[in-house]
């Protein structure tokens, strides 16, 4: 049997909290314009590229409106090119009847008319040019409402689930598909708010293992929530994790050992050593006799994890005891063991530093 000393080993306290992997940002992208789902580009699963077009809905009726407005726009310019030859002819006439006038070979009335001939038609353009701008304004407003009906992504993202299919109507408002940000996801955390100090202090990097996948993220960053839960005295804490692969899903559970203090001496053994029951956690220490050694089944507390290293305490632990780290699964206490240590190599004080690594921890 393999056996290692429970050793003196300078590791951080940590607390054992739990939470759930959420999308940085989840949004569904609804339709701006009452219609009829033309077409529809995407199912649940894909990925998308900001702008990408997920639908189209039916545009036969607004382009319509469109092309209507289009033909008053023609007409309008056209009265305004008239309306320009009025004013044009009016004024040479004004002006003619000026100098007429100022010599008195017209009458005053003449003059007056030609006058009002001329404001007339100053404002009959300027009323021409402003229906103009208000076409234009309609044009625009369809051409908007138009663009509309091509439902795009807000954002890059996963399709993680799609509301409509061919041929359904779909009022402003109403979801087409749901989408959830790709490449970054958060971890939010569950902390009991009695770690909050430790934590503003401590956390500021953070393995999160992921059961289901059976892997270890470490954190990109790391924000506190400050905000205590009323009922459950907990607080969040959101991990932000790197996906670039796509593996982890919003939804997935998550663990992590969250830092609560600062650095000291506790007694550490490797993982393997430690045997977990529905009840308690054991090791087998191998205790040394006059017919040699003999496996005694140890209750201990695991305090907390660090990489490799379990903080351990116990009545009857202490530093330099030899503890079974291998094959200590079939033992029975009581046993008989024949000991052989295990090579000194130092077990792991961090996880891989990888992105996203194989998890060894408890």
């Amino acid at each position: 049997m393999l056996v290692e000393p429970i050793r003196n080993v300078e590791l951080q306290p940590r607390n054992y909290v739990t939470g759930t992997l959420r999308a940085v940002s989840r949004a569904d992208v609804a339709a701006r314009e009452n219609a009829a789902v033309e077409s529809i580009y995407v199912n649940e699963g894909d990925a998308v590229e900001a702008g990408a077009v997920l639908a189209r809905l039916d545009s036969r009726r607004l382009q319509a409106l469109l092309d209507e407005q289009k033909a008053i726009r023609v007409t309008t310019q056209s009265l305004i090119a008239q309306r320009e030859a009025e004013l044009e002819r009016a004024r040479l006439d004004f002006e003619t009847k000026r100098n007429l006038e100022e010599r008195d070979a017209i009458s005053r009335s003449e003059f007056l008319d030609a006058q009002r001939e001329f404001r007339v038609a100053e404002t009959l353009l300027q009323s021409s040019r402003d229906a103009l701008k208000e076409v234009d304004s309609r044009v625009e407003h369809l051409e908007v409402r138009l663009s509309d009906l091509t439902v795009r992504a807000s954002f890059a993202g996963r399709v993680v689930e799609r509301h409509v299919e061919l041929g359904e109507w779909v009022n402003p408002g109403e979801p087409v598909v749901t989408l959830v940000t790709k490449g970054k996801i958060e971890a939010w955390l569950t902390v009991p708010e009695r770690y909050a100090a430790d934590v503003a202090t401590y956390a500021e990097r953070l393995n999160v293992d992921v059961p289901s996948l059976h892997t270890v993220a470490r954190s990109q960053r790391v924000t506190v929530v400050p905000e205590v839960h009323p009922r459950a005295r907990t607080f969040n804490v959101v991990v932000e994790l790197d996906d670039q692969d796509g593996r982890l899903s919003p939804g997935m559970s998550v663990t992590a050992w969250i830092p609560t203090g600062a650095r000291a001496d506790h007694l550490a053994v490797e993982s393997d050593s430690v045997i977990r029951s529905r009840d308690s956690s054991y090791v087998y220490v191998a205790s040394e006799g006059a017919d040699g050694h003999t496996a005694v089944r140890t209750e201990v507390h695991v305090l907390f994890s660090e990489g490799n290293w379990l903080a351990i305490e116990g009545e009857n632990v202490e530093a330099g005891q030899l503890v079974v780290v291998e094959g200590n699964e079939r033992l029975l206490p009581g046993q008989p063991v024949l000991v052989e240590m295990a090579p000194q190599d130092e077990p792991q004080m961090q996880v891989a530093t990888v992105d996203v690594a194989r998890s060894d921890a408890l």
